[in-house]
């Protein structure tokens, strides 16, 4: 399922730079296309979106989990009515990280949407594994958006009280 590119096919097979963007989730993604975009304007390259969808292993490789219709309308709006060449690539896979290293072309640039976590995640090491491989990566930082909790929406609107001050009842 590749979206049609907005470059000519002469001048996208003359190019010998391929610009990826991996999906790593949707905000992520949506920050990473925008910068890949600009980046691609720069250079004259077409990115490329690339989804390696996991396919548990009950299921059959050509089975995944969610239905192709909901993957369209996910890259559709990471593609947000862009005029310019966003192409997309989905490939389902068992292991994310190995059909990702295949489904690259050598010395590729790669753009990365990352989130900033305290730990090791699968994003960061992705991004590891590609650079030894060869390619050029550029990681994308994304800030972790706290989603409203109305549990705590109480402790969150008290204000702090001063603990040097004693309290008096």
């Amino acid at each position: 399922m590749a979206g049609e590119p907005v470059c000519s096919p002469s001048r996208s097979e003359e190019r010998s730079l391929g610009l990826y963007i991996i999906f790593t989730d949707l905000e992520a993604t949506r920050q990473a296309v925008n910068a890949a975009m600009s980046l691609g304007q720069d250079l004259g390259a077409c990115p490329v979106l690339v989804m390696a969808q996991v396919v548990p292993y009950p299921l059959p490789l050509d089975c995944p989990p969610l239905a192709s219709e909901f993957t369209e309308r996910l890259i559709g709006r990471l593609a947000d009515g862009r005029a310019t060449g966003l192409s997309a690539q989905v490939h389902l896979c068992r292991d994310r990280n190995e059909t990702l290293r295949r489904a690259l072309g050598p010395g590729s640039l790669v753009v990365i949407g990352v989130r900033r976590h305290r730990w090791r995640n699968p994003d960061r090491v992705l991004t590891r594994i590609l650079t030894k491989d060869g390619h050029h990566v550029i990681p994308i930082e994304v800030q972790r958006v706290q989603p409203f909790d109305p549990r705590f929406a109480r402790h969150q609107t008290m204000p702090l009280r001063n603990p040097c001050k004693p309290v008096h009842p």
